[in-house]
């Protein structure tokens, strides 16, 4: 639905941020959440949905709050 897309890439938008504050690239934070480049490429632009699992392995690895990601 247009709901659920606008809130992927606002949570994607909400994750680039928390790894740009990191001066994480995209390569490190894959390699430290042991995911696909690809897939946190896509995820940041919101063109994949998350599980609530890899939502907090991936916040884990930048030092955020899941509800800072969500919000």
């Amino acid at each position: 639905s247009a709901a659920s897309d606008v809130y992927k890439r606002q949570i994607g938008n909400n994750i680039k941020n928390a790894r740009m504050k990191k001066l994480y690239t995209q390569e490190m934070l894959a390699e430290k959440v042991e995911l696909s480049c690809k897939y946190i490429s896509r995820l940041e632009m919101g063109m994949t949905g998350i599980r609530l699992e890899t939502l907090a392995k991936i916040c884990n690895a930048l030092e955020v709050s899941i509800d800072e990601i969500l919000k």
